[in-house]
């Protein structure tokens, strides 16, 4: 009880939670720079890479070299507020457009990341709240939809009882404390649809079943879409993004099979513009065809569909990735 208690209230703290404004700053540089101690621990780690999740599981990546001190340095573009990966030291540092950000780690310690400079409260609070909170659910396909949904928000309550736990012994701040609720519930989230995946493409040969497993992740992507907030980019957005394309990659295959004839759809571009939609998830769902058909050695985007496209994707980040 006392469990269920806290997880009502932390959905009704972040639920309040008003989503910030989006700074968009493209042409405003990032300095990530730092220094790694006791390097010969790890003689073999000659570099850093710095991973910034792209769409349709494609990454931007810069590399620098670790000097004989144990110096790097990167300077790059975020764009606005977004995660990123720090190869061998972190894989969330949260930085925005004109950050300074200072990263220490020793290879003796390699649990204990040193911040300084902008968002040093939030990065440190994610790197040591993340020893708390893995996020991982097991899927079972033993389960039932039910059965694993009722496994999963046990799961996810006992994840708040550890935030819980971690905010009584941290000093956190708001902004922190919006980063871990947003991450908790996606991760949950995430879970739903990944099994609502496999179970959709298990039952391909049943295409009612398949047709039924499809719009319980659109249920889903809804209420995905009204906890994400478009002031930055988290991974899991990616991640989200990406799935639910494939969704409905497979909800055109199963249309194809249903009528048993090709349809006027030759590849998913024509069919994704025409049941795009402009939610925020719906929009980058939208940039995740784009790139896979350039994965898959498709044409250009005509004139029309990009006119159809700028009309529906507004957010200035994905505009500018068109």
């Amino acid at each position: 009880m006392k469990h269920s208690l806290l997880f009502i209230l932390t959905i009704l703290i972040f639920s309040s939670c008003s989503k910030s404004k989006v700074e968009y700053h493209p042409d405003k540089p990032c300095v990530i720079y730092g220094q790694i101690y006791n390097l010969q621990i790890y003689p073999n780690v000659k570099t850093i890479t710095l991973k910034l999740n792209q769409f349709a599981g494609e990454f931007e990546e810069f590399t620098a070299e670790i000097d004989s001190s144990g110096n790097f340095r990167f300077d790059f573009y975020p764009k606005l507020k977004r995660e990123v990966e720090l190869t061998s030291i972190e894989d969330i540092i949260v930085v925005a457009p004109g950050d300074s950000v200072y990263v220490e780690k020793d290879f003796e310690s390699v649990g204990k990341t040193i911040f300084k400079g902008d968002h040093i409260l939030l990065n440190a609070n994610i790197s040591r709240f993340r020893k708390y909170y893995l996020g991982n659910y097991i899927l079972d396909d033993r389960m039932g939809v039910n059965e694993f949904e009722k496994f999963c928000t046990q799961q996810k309550t006992q994840f708040y009882t550890k935030l819980e736990t971690y905010r009584r012994r941290y000093k956190t701040d708001e902004e922190f404390e919006n980063w871990a609720h947003l991450t908790i519930e996606l991760d949950y989230y995430k879970a739903l649809v990944d099994q609502a995946a496999e179970r959709q493409q298990a039952s391909m040969n049943n295409l009612f079943i398949a047709f039924t497993n499809y719009y319980k992740v659109n249920a889903l992507k809804r209420k995905i879409n009204n906890l994400m907030d478009e002031s930055y980019l988290l991974n899991n957005y990616f991640y989200m993004s990406h799935s639910f394309t494939m969704h409905k990659i497979m909800r055109y295959q199963i249309r194809q099979m249903l009528t048993a004839k090709q349809m006027k759809y030759n590849f998913p571009m024509d069919y994704m513009i025409d049941n795009m939609d402009d939610s925020f998830l719906g929009q980058m769902e939208i940039l995740n065809i784009i790139h896979l058909a350039k994965q898959w050695d498709q044409v250009e985007l005509s004139t029309e569909q990009k006119n159809k496209i700028e009309k529906v994707v507004v957010h200035p980040y994905l505009k500018e990735a068109i």
